[in-house]
């Protein structure tokens, strides 16, 4: 199964991806900066680089992932179809 974690490269969600990844799960874990990219494929996330501010939807990438994860706490996001 592919999940898709926000916040990837932080302490809370890279905690969470990691622990998908060890239980053979594939993981697409959104990250801010290009330069924080590398670092998620060394932990074996696939990174996708982006925010959920201004409108972006990661819903464009719904065919590569079966599970959403938003393992922090956020507020005003909102997802369209």
């Amino acid at each position: 199964m592919r999940v898709f974690v926000t916040g990837a490269s932080g302490y809370i969600g890279g905690s969470v991806a990691e622990r998908l990844v060890r239980s053979g799960r594939a993981v697409l874990g959104l990250v801010r900066s290009k330069e924080k990219a590398p670092l998620l494929k060394e932990r074996g996330i696939d990174p996708l680089v982006g925010n959920l501010e201004g409108g972006y939807s990661p819903m464009p990438h719904k065919k590569r992932m079966r599970s959403f994860t938003l393992p922090a706490p956020m507020t005003q996001v909102q997802f369209s179809r």
